[in-house]
Order: C-alpha cells, then structure tokens, then sequence
C-alpha cells in the first residue's frame, strides 16, 4: 500500500474519533518503508489536537519544518482545536494572529473550530461576539457550522442555552438535511430535547390538499434504535403529536421497536397505545415470538404469549401458535403442549 492508503485511514480515525498513538502510526510506516507526506503530517497533529495533547502537535509541526512542508489553514485550525480541548481559550484565539501573519485568512472553518472551542465550555457570551465579528469581517458561517456547534454545546452539558444559537440558522438550501443528521448525532448522545428544537426549525413540505407534511419519523426511530429510556420516548411522541408535528409517533416507535427487536422498548408502547384505544392484533407480536427465539429462550417465547394474555386481553390464535409459536420452542411435542398449557393458550 502507498502513502495515500495510509491517509484515507488516519482520515477514517479522526472522523470517527478512534485512539492510535501518532508516534506508532510513524513507526509503523517507517518499518514498512512508506514515506508520509504533507496530509500524513497534518493528520496526526489533528489526532494530537484532539486530544489537546499540543506539545505531541508541535513534534509533528517539527518534523514538518525539516522537510519544509508547507503548513495550510488544516493545521491551524487543529491547533484551535488543541489549544480548546487543553482548556486555554486565549491560545485558541491567538492562532487567529498566527495565521494571518502567515498569510493565511481564517475561514468559516476556522471559526467555527473557535465556536466549537467556546460551545464546549458553554460561553454563549463569547459565541455571539465571535458570530458579530464573522460578520463584520464578510465570514459567512453556512447553517451547518452552526449546527456543529449547537451540537457541541448540547453534548457537553449546556443545551439549555440552545436556543440563542438555534437563532442564527438562516435555512439555506440543503437545512433540512443537515438538521438531520445533527438531530441524529444528538439523538445517539442522549440529546433528545436540543433534537427535537432542531425537529422544531425544519420547514414542512406541504401535501396537494395544502396540508403539511408529517415529520420526525427519522428522530422517533432513532431514539428507539439508540434504545433512550422509554420514558423519554413515550414523552417525545406525546409532545411530537399534541404539536401537530406526526399524526402517528407512537405506531412509528412501534414499528421501529419491532424491528429492531426490543422487547424491552415494544411492551411499554403497546400498553400506552391499548390505553389511548388502539386497536392491537396478533401480528404485532409475532416479531417478538421471533425475537425471543433467536436467543434460544422457550422462557422467553412463553412469556410473550403470557404478556398477549395478561397485558393486552389477546388469546394467539391458530396462525400465530402454528407459524410462530410452535416452530420458535425449541423442545419436545409434548413439552410444547405443556408450554402453552402453561400459558393459558391451549
């Protein structure tokens, strides 16, 4: 493999976060005889800077200097980022100086790496001075960057300052799905509330009739899947559905919960759904006969068919006994018969 392999998976590591010790990255390619290049350089002092670790950043900017390796905005913007993640604010925004007298202009990256920085310490103050300088400066922050620091703020325990920030969005083209996939990050990080006042700001589209469309099917799946308390599932398809937002939030988390196999989540939202009069059937349980069994669990298939009974008043019918149940316990004929003899279903 050459150089450009290399860089594609330091790339890989620094989006995804993933630890790896710079010094043995270099080592390795030392032993394997590949030369690394300028973007090898500047991707293992960004791996440094992420970890605030800038005295290991410097060694890197070193062995640049040696080869004479031109330094670009890269890594000066990951500078910004180490000098934030070290807790040292004023030689975050000192790089701003350092760049300039390089000749280099920072951009909407770069502020935004220096917002990310003040958004970690939860210094709205210090965001908005920043924001009304980028605009007298004519450094125009797309609503993505926005977003990044949104949710940089939220994830590091200030989302309750949310809204002054979610103020600058100016929904540009392309908004709508970069809420998303902030509403998504969010979600997995357990930031359900700053997700769904971002839900809040997307535009609807509007069905022929001139009613709007439905939205947050992707956020109420999402918190399923990243399996967040039901509880809080429970209040987000209240609050989804008294805002007009989804017509159908709880038979979403459903579906969701039922595809995904969790039991643990499917149970509490059937209960609240057979409470608010939904009609339930017996396919609705059929996923969760299949879900017990592949864990080998004929407790398990048993305590569905208990649940149908008990929970929710529905006695399995021949369909569900016949391709579901029987095929799913994993013991002789007249072990079954005794199984659901137990259960109530013979």
């Amino acid at each position: 493999m050459d150089i450009s392999h290399y860089n594609a998976l330091l790339r890989v590591y620094l989006e995804n976060e993933h630890p790896f010790s710079p010094t043995e990255f270099l080592s390795d390619l030392e032993a394997k005889g590949v030369e690394p290049n300028r973007v090898t350089y500047q991707r293992l002092i960004a791996r440094y800077c992420q970890d605030g670790d800038i005295e290991g950043a410097t060694r890197i900017l070193e062995f640049m200097r040696e080869k004479q390796l031109p330094v670009n905005e890269n890594v000066f913007n990951a500078l910004i980022l180490g000098h934030s993640q070290a807790d040292d604010m004023e030689s975050a925004v000192g790089i701003l100086n350092v760049m300039q007298q390089a000749g280099l202009s920072p951009s909407a990256d770069t502020y935004t790496t220096l917002l990310c920085g003040y958004a970690k310490k939860g210094n709205v103050e210090a965001i908005q001075k920043t924001l009304e300088e980028c605009e007298k400066k004519e450094v125009f922050l797309l609503d993505k960057d926005i977003l990044d620091v949104l949710y940089t703020l939220a994830i590091s325990g200030h989302g309750a300052q949310a809204d002054t920030l979610l103020g600058y969005i100016r929904k540009s083209i392309g908004y709508n799905q970069d809420a998303i996939n902030t509403i998504l990050r969010l979600t997995n990080r357990g930031e359900d509330e700053v997700a769904l006042k971002i839900l809040r700001t997307m535009p609807r589209n509007m069905k022929p009739n001139g009613e709007v469309s439905d939205t947050g099917s992707f956020f109420i799946r999402q918190m399923v899947k990243a399996k967040l308390p039901v509880g809080k599932i429970l209040t987000a398809c209240d609050t989804i559905q008294e805002e007009g937002l989804n017509s159908r939030p709880l038979l979403i988390a459903i579906e969701a919960g039922l595809v995904q196999g969790s039991p643990e989540i499917v149970i509490p939202l059937l209960k609240k759904a057979k409470e608010q009069g939904f009609p339930l059937r017996q396919h609705y349980f059929w996923p969760l006969l299949c879900t017990a069994a592949k864990s080998n669990s004929t407790a398990g298939v048993v305590k569905v068919l208990r649940q149908m009974q008990d929970d929710f008043n529905i006695q399995a019918n021949a369909e569900t006994i016949r391709d579901y149940v029987v095929p799913n316990l994993k013991a002789k004929k007249e072990e079954i018969f005794r199984d659901l003899m137990d259960a109530g279903n013979l």
